[in-house]
């Protein structure tokens, strides 16, 4: 089994991650999607970067309980980068008790690796979804790319907060 992870260092993720840009649309009602970018330092060399694309679905119409039959991060996730001992984790939010009717699913999830470092990187992205006028797409700075579900986990979560206050 995996070594246990340290739950203030899930939280030192959680406080440095940064979410430098939220998308102007958000959870509308049925489903819907989230796009983001995620940049984090290359974990083999912290001068470049890697930069995750994907889409997260959120459906209000489903329920999201901690039970084994639900997917771990693992099965949600691309884990050739991400840290083992997440994949064992069932997939699950803090808030869950007040937002206890979505389900959350990730897909097109690409994977690049960049030779710009991640601060370089962030400014290229946010430049880019300005000049290409993109509004629905968050971009998020993440301080561990292994830990990069922690830092997706509190964009999902701010995007709640703002929608169902």
């Amino acid at each position: 089994m995996f070594d246990r992870i340290d739950p203030e260092f899930l939280q030192q993720v959680r406080d440095k991650t940064r979410i430098l840009r939220k998308p102007y649309t958000g959870i509308i009602a049925g489903y819907h999607k989230l796009p983001y970018v995620l940049i984090g330092p290359d974990k083999e060399n912290d001068r470049k970067s890697i930069e995750i694309r994907g889409k997260i679905h959120v459906s209000p119409k489903m329920i999201l309980t901690l039970r084994p039959d639900h997917p771990t991060l693992g099965q949600l996730f691309e884990n050739e980068i991400m840290n083992q001992g997440l994949t064992s984790r069932l997939f699950s939010f803090f808030y869950t008790s007040r937002y206890n009717n979505l389900q959350i699913q990730n897909e097109d999830l690409k994977v690049n690796r960049q030779e710009e470092p991640p601060e370089e990187k962030e400014h290229l992205v946010l430049d880019e979804m300005a000049s290409r006028e993109i509004i629905d797409t968050a971009v998020i700075g993440c301080p561990n790319i292994e830990f990069y579900p922690v830092s997706l986990e509190c964009f999902i979560l701010e995007i709640l907060d703002r929608e169902f206050r």
